[in-house]
């Protein structure tokens, strides 16, 4: 028959939808319940399904509204409404804090913005570490109110092990570590932390200078030291 295409070669360019025997030709998207449907390829179809909507239930301003069950996908979906962006965390005050922010809490509790599964802002929370054994000694127990945290929480004095405020993290005797500074600091048996900085350094030779330490690296790769080029004066 002239002037019409052959039913073998009409097919491999429609879908069939299974609510009502209808054809459709590909990228055609129709609705299907509370879900599209996409005509992609012969007798292919994708169906997008509404997301699943979670928040953190400690946001009193987040709340889960449902969906328009009448209403074409989107729209029926369910929905996560906040009166603060989603990106945006409240505190125990009720005050903003924005992602990636760190703060303390009453009851010397770290709290950290972080962005959560589904692209909203939750806070997570830390408290004070227990003393790590039994032979602990409470050396501190109450810190001065109005301190950031850990240096908010109790201080005890455990043998053959140290706790660095920093890392928040104990270590065992002899143990070595780099934190905040150009330092190295050493867990001494008695449960007590020595810390050796970067020695003093002077470019007093002919032919030598001092170079700036890497100031992201650590301990000894921040500390200055003396380069020397090689001369006469050798040997």
């Amino acid at each position: 028959m002239v002037g019409r295409t052959p039913a073998a070669v009409l097919l491999t360019t429609l879908c069939s939808a299974f609510d009502g025997g209808r054809w459709y030709s590909v990228g055609e998207q129709w609705d299907d319940g509370c879900t599209r449907a996409i005509c992609v390829g012969t007798d292919r179809v994708e169906r997008l399904s509404c997301p699943g909507q979670r928040y953190d239930p400690s946001r009193p301003d987040c709340r889960l509204v449902e969906g328009n069950s009448s209403a074409a996908f989107p729209l029926c979906c369910d929905s996560v409404v906040c009166d603060t962006p989603l990106d945006v965390c409240r505190d125990s005050a009720g005050a903003s804090r924005a992602v990636d922010s760190v703060w303390t809490e009453r009851g010397c509790v770290r709290s950290r913005c972080e962005i959560a599964e589904g692209g909203v802002a939750v806070v997570r929370r830390w408290r004070c570490q227990p003393p790590p054994s039994a032979d602990c000694r409470l050396v501190v127990p109450n810190p001065a109110d109005g301190a950031d945290y850990p240096y908010c929480c109790p201080t005890y004095l455990c043998p053959g092990r140290c706790y660095s405020p920093v890392l928040d993290r104990w270590f065992f005797e002899g143990d070595r570590w780099a934190e905040g500074g150009c330092f190295e600091s050493f867990c001494e048996s008695t449960g007590t932390v020595t810390q050796t900085r970067c020695p003093f350094v002077s470019a007093r030779r002919p032919g030598c200078r001092v170079v700036a330490g890497d100031p992201v690296a650590k301990y000894p790769g921040c500390c200055r030291r003396v380069e020397c080029q090689p001369g006469p004066y050798d040997g």
